[in-house]
């Protein structure tokens, strides 16, 4: 399949650039570079979904929570006046 998609010069310049170091053409960087995102994006969609089944699982109790209500910083215009 062919996509055709627009790319910033400064972008295609990056890649063009590394494409001498990589000993790759540019379909190939492209193609890497895609599968490598959508990896890392899947990966941590796994996590955060994790990270919700073990808080479901096993909520924080109301003195958990409470430790770090006093080592909180929010800021000065946080701060009540």
């Amino acid at each position: 399949m062919t996509v055709q998609i627009d790319i910033d010069e400064k972008v295609l310049a990056e890649i063009d650039a590394n494409i001498e170091v990589l000993h790759q053409d540019r379909e190939t960087v492209l193609r890497n570079g895609l599968l490598d995102i959508a990896a890392k994006l899947r990966r941590e969609a796994e996590v955060a979904a994790e990270y919700r089944s073990a808080y479901q699982k096993h909520p924080q109790t109301d003195e958990e929570v409470g430790e770090w209500a006093d080592v909180q910083d929010w800021g000065e215009e946080w701060e009540s006046e």
